[in-house]
């Protein structure tokens, strides 16, 4: 399949809301929302990069991924997170994803995530295998883009929950990345696995 061609429909359930009164990115220059975290690290929230899909609007997203990689690389990202189920890069018409991620100048990593869902045992799983190096990265300053399907529920979780592991408080953490993407963290129980306690330093090798 031509990486830069649009194919399938995502799922009829999927309603992401963008709360800034913009539409989403359907096509057109990558926006990387970013907001600066601890050690000087740089947090970037995208949407899924080469996103060619129907979303319930019936609006078109028909982006290169080709295009969506280099705009990653120019932003100057260190590591890209993927927080989509694997079932997700054929909904989103984005089946070439794994493969040609590979092939990019930063490092890849795949943390599954259900989507409207706080991090569950597929996350932990691969958390437990790749934490460690990830948590050296926003230790050593990097910039760290990461993504879902819009870039919002699980992507602001993930980066709130990244912030309260390193001494934030959770609503300061929730607001922050909301104020740097609107309609960020979707649901209550994003919410609260945020303002859970446990650190993200208890489920890796650190």
């Amino acid at each position: 399949m031509n990486p830069q061609s649009c194919s399938r429909p995502s799922p009829k359930h999927e309603q992401h809301t963008f709360h800034d009164g913009k539409k989403p990115p359907f096509n057109g220059p990558l926006i990387i929302n970013s907001l600066q975290a601890p050690f000087n690290t740089v947090i970037g929230l995208t949407h899924c990069p080469g996103r060619c899909s129907k979303n319930t609007g019936l609006k078109t997203w028909d982006r290169s991924l080709i295009q969506d990689f280099k705009s990653i690389e120019a932003w100057g990202a260190d590591i890209l997170i993927t927080l989509n189920q694997t079932s997700e890069f054929d909904q989103l018409g984005v089946p070439e994803f794994p493969n040609i991620v590979k092939r990019q100048k930063f490092r890849w990593y795949h943390l599954p995530i259900d989507d409207f869902s706080a991090p569950g045992e597929e996350f932990t799983k691969a958390w437990n295998l790749f934490g460690a190096e990830i948590l050296e990265y926003i230790e050593n300053g990097s910039r760290i883009v990461l993504h879902c399907a819009a870039g919002l529920g699980r992507s602001g979780t993930f980066a709130a929950k990244l912030l309260t592991t390193y001494g934030w408080g959770p609503i300061e953490a929730i607001n922050l990345v909301r104020k740097t993407r609107p309609g960020a963290i979707e649901r209550k129980e994003q919410e609260r696995y945020i303002i859970d306690k446990s650190s993200l330093k208890t489920h890796s090798d650190v």
